[in-house]
């Protein structure tokens, strides 16, 4: 969606779990070719994406309830 949406900029990280849809070849070599830097928690260490999906809560009801009030 970020790719179709917005100019890609160099330095754009995409961070994931480990799921086989972002670890496949197809979607990494996608990523290298739009020079996105590709960040993956280690496998079992489900602690290290705890700190962006916080991020990402936060960031959500931050954006969504300044829309209403």
């Amino acid at each position: 969606m970020a790719i179709g949406n917005k100019p890609i900029n160099e330095g754009l990280i995409f961070h994931s779990d480990r799921g086989v849809q972002y670890a496949c070849k197809d979607f990494r070599d996608r990523l290298g070719n739009k020079k996105i830097i590709q960040s993956m928690s280690r496998k079992g260490n489900c602690s290290e994406n705890a700190v962006m999906e916080r991020f990402f809560k936060n960031l959500k009801s931050e954006t969504t309830y300044s829309r209403y009030n």
